[in-house]
């Protein structure tokens, strides 16, 4: 089969360079090369995206073909060689209904506030209340834009070394934040009321109570852990099937609006298998390439799964 493409410019954030359009899938809240086109997306931190027909993206972690983060000439990072299948993600998603794939966006990312402003201490831990799990962050700028994705989010706390970032629906007084040479914690501020604001238009309505979200495809089909992922998923179930599908439909996290919050669980430090082989590969929740995303079936795999089952793909 071959993949249709076109040649055109794309700027991130404000840098630009040439590559092919392709139509792989992204994860809720990334974009394309097309989707980014016009700064709409961090360039910094890029992801790899998965396929929308067999073979279009070489899988993470491939023995053959490995992926490898280089700098573009005007600035940001990509994922080479393009068969990684690029994914940014987006900055802010106005007009999100004219971009292909928006329907994978996160109907958080829609409400985004780009003109907030961001602060940070370095070496300090708010604690406070998570309000969810962000994706991969680069630095704690890129975790403080995740958190001006969410309307509920007021405050973040970025970890230096998994790169995780947590969003806060609310934190204590930067006076009570607690030392961690491990963390970096900030909160995230309007720039303050304009004269006059002329009214805008009312919000859109709410997602519906009991909302979910379409899934598809199959884990391991024809082995004992198989699982059908073509459902609604409600975020209210935790079995191992339901963990696998959200990880293989790259959802990492329940979305707005969804009837219960879930977020991937993130193995560190992974246990070897019971015959002593590494499963470093594990380290991570799968999202951007880090960790197990639920795509491999073979024995290794499963020996892996079998011996973190502290992890997101079911391996029994």
């Amino acid at each position: 089969m071959e993949r249709q493409s076109s040649v055109c410019v794309v700027v991130l954030v404000l840098h630009s360079f040439v590559v092919q359009v392709a139509a792989w899938s992204c994860p809720a809240g990334y974009g394309g090369p097309d989707q980014c086109d016009g700064g709409k997306c961090d360039g910094n931190s890029p992801v790899v995206g998965s396929d929308s027909y067999p073979g279009e993206c070489i899988p993470w972690g491939d023995a053959h073909t490995t992926c490898t983060l280089v700098p573009m000439a005007g600035g940001g990072n990509m994922w080479e060689p393009q068969a990684c299948c690029n994914c940014w993600p987006f900055l802010a998603l106005r007009g999100a209904a004219n971009l292909r794939g928006a329907a994978n966006a996160s109907a958080a990312a829609l409400g985004s506030r780009p003109d907030e402003k961001c602060s940070w201490e370095d070496g300090k831990n708010s604690d406070g209340d998570n309000l969810m799990q962000a994706p991969w962050s680069q630095d704690p700028q890129a975790c403080c834009n995740h958190c001006g994705e969410h309307r509920d989010c007021v405050a973040w706390t970025f970890i230096k070394g998994s790169h995780e970032c947590w969003l806060k629906s609310n934190v204590p007084s930067r006076g009570q934040w607690r030392g961690d040479d491990s963390a970096v914690s900030g909160t995230i501020e309007a720039p303050g009321p304009s004269p006059g604001p002329s009214p805008g238009p009312s919000p859109g309505p709410s997602p519906a109570p009991g909302s979910c979200t379409q899934l598809s495809g199959t884990y391991c089909g024809g082995q004992g852990q198989q699982c059908d992922c073509s459902y609604c998923d409600d975020f209210c179930q935790d079995t191992p099937c339901a963990r696998t599908c959200r990880i293989l439909n790259g959802i990492f996290h329940s979305p707005a609006g969804a009837g219960c919050q879930w977020w991937a669980a993130s193995v560190q430090n992974p246990s070897p298998a019971a015959d002593g082989s590494s499963c470093s590969w594990m380290e991570g929740d799968g999202e951007g390439g880090k960790g197990d995303d639920c795509r491999q079936c073979d024995e290794n795999a499963m020996k892996c799964r079998r011996a973190n089952p502290a992890g997101n793909c079911r391996a029994s």
